[in-house]
């Protein structure tokens, strides 16, 4: 529980920085740098899917010490190279857009991919020895300064350069104290590397470069190429707005549906292993009551007073944001109750239904944003249609577990 707790108290920390510093990062950027932002972090949620071939994820499962210093290595290696392949990439699309501000801080992505993978690698480096309180102060480390860097940048010059600027200090410095660690650890263990150690991880572990990475991609994309198609068809601008709606709003749901589901995953589990299936229906429709209860009353408070919130505390240019969060808030509701339970298939042994979900969420995000392109729908129309969809796709996941839960139960009385 302590550990637990540890690596919830360094999300929340981080995240209550990010949101405090959220006031001024608005009014010394408009929405259209807080959007050129967005677009790089995410096609940068998207690219870094690859970056590491999801390694770092057999890094916890090492066997020994030198499994897991093979393993950093060809983490290292692989990050090295999509990070070069990433740069080659940015200095041509900077060369194909002259005079560009985001042409320019596009040249910032492979840094900022570069860093975002030494801290994935660093987390799982610290899974690996349980450094649970290293975790979580390197994730507030990361956050202070991402928003320091962003606010001192923004003092000095306000521009889509100095936004990414600081968000790529955080990227590459926020894991300094655990890579200097992991440095000392694979000068220790030089001795256990070689290609042939090299080579044997990685055909132990080749279903993280072959199966894990493009589930993965499929997920990454799924939540990444709506916001990506947002800045594409309506401007930097209308992606700020919907940014700062996900900042304020949906960033701090996630914490406390992390939460439950954490909770939630340990507690089912218990049930599972006892075999009480009556206990673990009862433990499902409870969380789902106590969710939907709570992300109706956050939900309200926005809905009735967001306008006038946004408006004090961010600044007028951002009043959007409210239309965006009303439009949204169907969706929201829906996927607040669902995604934390949704781990119930993975205790069933139900995966393939949860992929097959996934890959159906895909599809239609996918053939959705096809015909907004092709019709030019209107960008708070396709806020609304995006959110009803995503809605309908929640409830049908909901629906799903309940049925796996109820033939559970009618196995287990029969």
């Amino acid at each position: 529980m302590k550990n637990l707790l540890n690596l919830i108290g360094g999300n929340v920390v981080s995240h209550l920085i990010t949101f405090a510093a959220a006031p001024l990062i608005t009014r010394l950027y408009s929405p259209g740098e807080l959007g050129d932002l967005s677009m790089m972090i995410a096609a940068l949620a998207i690219l870094n899917v690859f970056s590491t071939l999801k390694f770092e994820l057999a890094i916890p499962l090492a066997k020994n010490n030198k499994d897991t210093a093979n393993l950093l290595v060809i983490c290292f290696a692989a990050l090295l190279a999509t990070s070069i392949i990433y740069l080659l990439l940015a200095v041509g699309f900077a060369l194909l857009s002259p005079g560009n501000s985001l042409g320019m801080a596009v040249l910032l992505f492979p840094i900022m991919l570069l860093g975002e993978g030494l801290f994935t690698i660093a987390v799982h480096y610290g899974l690996r020895f349980k450094k649970y309180k290293h975790i979580s102060l390197i994730k507030v480390n990361k956050s202070i300064i991402m928003n320091s860097g962003q606010i001192g940048f923004g003092l000095i010059s306000s521009s889509s350069f100095s936004i990414i600027m600081g968000d790529l200090m955080g990227r590459l410095l926020g894991a300094n104290k655990m890579l200097m660690d992991m440095k000392s650890y694979i000068a220790s263990h030089k001795a256990f590397i070689s290609k042939n150690s090299m080579k044997k991880v990685a055909v132990e572990f080749k279903n993280y470069p072959l199966v894990s990475s493009f589930s993965s991609f499929l997920n990454s994309i799924s939540l990444q190429a709506f916001p990506l198609m947002l800045g594409v068809l309506y401007g930097s601008a209308s992606l700020g707005i919907y940014a700062l709606s996900q900042r304020i709003l949906i960033g701090p749901l996630s914490l406390v549906s992390q939460a439950f589901s954490q909770v939630f995953l340990s507690e089912a589990a218990e049930n599972i292993r006892n075999g009480s299936t009556r206990g673990l229906v009862k433990l499902f429709m409870y969380t789902a009551v106590i969710l939907l209860l709570f992300v109706c009353i956050i939900l309200s408070i926005f809905l009735l007073w967001g306008e006038e919130i946004i408006n004090l505390v961010f600044g007028s240019d951002w009043t959007g944001s409210h239309d965006i969060i009303k439009y949204m808030s169907i969706m929201i509701l829906f996927q607040f109750v669902a995604s934390p339970l949704s781990q119930t298939l993975n205790l069933l042994s139900k995966q393939a239904f949860q992929f097959y979900w996934d890959l159906a969420r895909f599809i239609i995000i996918s053939l959705f944003l096809l015909v907004i392109y092709l019709f030019g729908v209107g960008f708070y129309l396709t806020i609304f249609i995006y959110s009803v969809l995503m809605a309908i796709m929640y409830i049908t996941l909901f629906g799903i577990i309940i049925k796996q839960l109820f033939s559970l139960e009618k196995r287990s009385i029969c």
